[in-house]
């Protein structure tokens, strides 16, 4: 067995192969390969033996691409509805308002989920594509950190994604009386 030379975050690197014993006590190899970026072709060698080429294809973790957030306020507010790239800033809404979430993934996947300030959990519906949509109903308790979890069709899941939501809550009208500009309202 020998070292191969291999792709790495950094290039490329050298990997042994390390023995080990299986369950049925023969002797296996086993090697931990670094962090790969690439795909490569490897074969092994063994005394003057040399197996045929095998390929590891190295898979993109799930990632988030883009994520709109078409957010429809109260009926009674008279606002528009509006349309935002939830990215950096942090997303505010109207408690009442609807907000759907629209997020393109760069790859498909299986599962598409968000986890709200409280932990609650809401699941996209699975269709193995590279988009997923949430909708729900903004309450006071939804402001925060919102997590957004993703598992491609191998099992690979996303280094963790997240996106501050701020609630505004519903306050009572101010009324001022412009005219008639009397001291006193006579009854």
């Amino acid at each position: 067995i020998t070292r191969e030379r291999m792709p790495s975050r950094t290039g490329t690197g050298t990997a042994g192969f390390q023995p080990a014993t299986n369950k049925n006590n023969a002797t296996e190899f086993a090697l931990e390969l670094p962090d790969l970026r690439r795909s490569f072709t490897y074969h092994v060698l063994a005394g003057r033996a040399r197996s045929r080429p095998y390929r590891v294809q190295v898979e993109p973790l799930p990632d988030l691409a883009d994520l709109q957030a078409v957010v429809t306020p109260p009926a009674y507010t008279r606002l528009g509805v509006t349309t935002n790239a939830w990215a950096v800033e942090p997303l505010a809404a109207l408690v009442g308002s609807q907000i759907k979430l629209s997020a393109t993934l760069n790859k498909p996947v299986r599962r598409a989920e968000h986890v709200s300030p409280r932990g609650e959990t809401a699941a996209a519906p699975s269709n193995s594509a590279a988009r997923a949509e949430w909708t729900f109903q903004v309450q006071p308790e939804h402001s925060g950190e919102w997590a957004f979890r993703f598992a491609d069709t191998y099992g690979f899941t996303n280094a963790p994604i997240s996106r501050l939501l701020r609630a505004i809550p519903d306050r009572a009208p101010r009324i001022s009386i412009l005219e008639p500009r009397l001291p006193e309202l006579q009854m």
